[in-house]
């Protein structure tokens, strides 16, 4: 019989469907095909090194806990460049940029330059948006979270695995996270033409062929 036809490589770009931002990184689906824990690998760790590994074990096949109200992390108060205070009551009904810089940083700098541009622009435009920095400036447009609040800030960086500055994360008015991709959004969307930036309806990937999660993966 002739040899088998050497098989396709199906997946080109597998770190966009699942925003990898580290190596290595296990990603968990159920039998469906959807994803139950984004990045399982700290669960291996506990169980390779810590002495109480088996309990953890035991949790198979550890759904994850997702934070569904993140606004609830936030407070009740953030600060103005001018150190007056917002309660989070006159957020209501908006999308919320959370963003972990650095002003050291050049990178944040820039990113910061590209962001007010837009903030700027949809608040002129009368859309339901704000943002809430994670280190208070006396000339940022913006809102952040008051100096003292440091354990809403560990959270918050604990939350969304925080490693890299900058990262912003949107969220929606009921505190649901809509993208921790914030900085990517805002630099192919300088003009908030998609926003709110909700996600487009997500594939099966049970119920696709793999030459198609190929071309998935190379849009």
């Amino acid at each position: 019989p002739p040899p088998p036809a050497p098989r396709r490589a199906t997946q080109k770009n597998p770190p966009r469907r699942f925003q990898v931002r580290q190596i290595p990184m296990l990603v968990l689906l159920d039998d469906q095909g959807k994803t139950v824990h984004r990045d399982i690998t700290p669960a291996v760790t506990h169980i390779v090194e810590d002495s109480d590994g088996d309990s953890f074990a035991d949790q198979f096949p550890w759904l994850e806990k997702r934070h569904t109200n993140i606004k609830q992390m936030l407070g009740e108060t953030f600060l103005k460049g001018d150190m007056s205070e917002v309660a989070i009551n006159e957020l209501e009904g908006k999308y919320i940029g959370i963003l972990f810089s650095a002003t050291w940083h050049w990178q944040c700098r820039r990113f910061t330059q590209m962001l007010e541009y837009l903030y700027e622009k949809l608040k002129g435009e009368g859309k339901q948006f704000e943002i809430i920095d994670m280190d208070y400036s006396s000339d940022m447009p913006w809102l952040a979270l008051p100096q003292k609040a440091y354990e809403a800030k560990q959270q918050l960086g604990e939350a969304f695995r925080v490693e890299n500055c900058p990262m912003l994360v949107i969220i929606d008015p009921e505190g649901s996270v809509v993208t921790t991709e914030g900085v990517e959004i805002v630099s192919k969307d300088m003009e908030g033409e998609c926003f709110p930036w909700t996600p487009k309806p997500l594939y099966d990937l049970s119920t696709l062929e793999p030459e198609i999660l190929g071309e998935m993966n190379d849009t």
